[in-house]
Formats: C-alpha cells, structure tokens, sequence
C-alpha cells in the first residue's frame, strides 16, 4: 500500500481538485488517499465515486478546527473513514 492520508483540494486551500488530486495520485503510485479539507465534507462523495473510476481507495475525512484553551492556540483533528450520510 502506498498511501497520503492528508489531503487538501481547491475546496479547502489546495490548490488542485479531485479530479487533479486522484490522476496524480494514481500517476504518483498511491494505491489509497484521504482528502481531509478543513472543516467540510463538500465533494467527498464525488472523490469517492471518481476514485473507484480510477482504482484508486479514497477515504474520507476531515480536518476540523478546534481551539485548545489550555495553551491558547488554534488545533487541528483529522477524522477519518466516517459515514458520510450520517
């Protein structure tokens, strides 16, 4: 398995969408991916449904932004593999 489990498309702030982000990931050998943009779950479906096109495993996810209060500063939490009608 070669695999990136971060992920960020034009949806968020990358740069490429998925449609870009499954070709090069296809080109680059990656046989499993996670589009984790922050704070949606916008166009994971179609990921999903145009990466099995390209056999390739898209995974979703997400970045969600929290805060930590203790330390005062802006986090991040990957979530992963959830399902999306829920």
């Amino acid at each position: 398995m070669r695999a990136d489990f971060h992920i960020h498309t034009d949806i968020s702030d990358g740069y490429n969408n998925i449609k870009e982000i499954v070709k090069m990931s296809k080109k680059n050998g990656l046989t499993h991916i996670a589009i984790t943009n922050h704070d949606t779950i916008e166009g994971l479906e179609d990921a999903i449904n145009y990466g099995t096109r390209e056999n390739l495993k898209v995974i979703p996810g997400i970045e969600i932004s929290a805060f930590n209060f203790g330390e005062n500063k802006k986090v991040h939490i990957l979530g992963f593999n959830f399902n999306l009608n829920s």
